[in-house]
């Protein structure tokens, strides 16, 4: 049981990612941290265990990988996992009062890109990209001025 001042909640969970997009078969780094109880709040001693969950969801809404552990206090644990598939996952992480009743939840998202493209362009190829167009441009410009003044009779021979 605890006790919180005016409805404020006492327990608080995160869960991040070490970085939102990915390709299939990198290495996800997942962090979960529970806060058993936050400031200003009070336990009665009455015999409890917290079962905090860390579930992984595909782009269907289905459960891929899960882990588990009990605690009794403040609780940070790190884990690596690996799609198999592209798409938005959904990483959820949850706190359970005796494993029965949920207490807190906080959940990331990801993207997981298919192994032969890139997750972003490097600066150096929007770069050469950038410059490649402006070239274009200008050769495409100074073409289409020639034959306007060719047309004209501006540029004789």
């Amino acid at each position: 049981m605890e006790i919180p001042p005016y409805g404020t909640p006492c327990r608080s969970i995160k869960v991040r990612t070490d970085k939102p997009r990915y390709r299939v078969d990198e290495t996800v780094e997942v962090e979960v941290a529970f806060t058993h109880l936050l400031p200003g709040c009070y336990e009665a001693q009455v015999l409890h265990i917290h079962q905090i969950r860390l579930e992984i969801f595909d782009p269907t809404g289905r459960p891929v990988q899960s882990w588990s552990w009990e605690t009794d206090a403040d609780l940070y644990r790190k884990v690596n996992w690996r799609a198999s598939g592209a798409g938005d996952y959904t990483v959820k992480a949850s706190s359970w009062w005796n494993g029965e009743k949920r207490e807190t939840e906080d959940a990331a998202h990801i993207i997981i890109f298919p192994r032969d493209r890139p997750p972003a362009l490097t600066g150096i190829r929007w770069l050469s990209m950038g410059a490649g167009l402006a070239a274009s441009s200008i050769l495409i410009g100074a073409l289409l001025t020639y034959l306007l003044l060719k047309h004209r009779g501006g540029i004789k021979r």
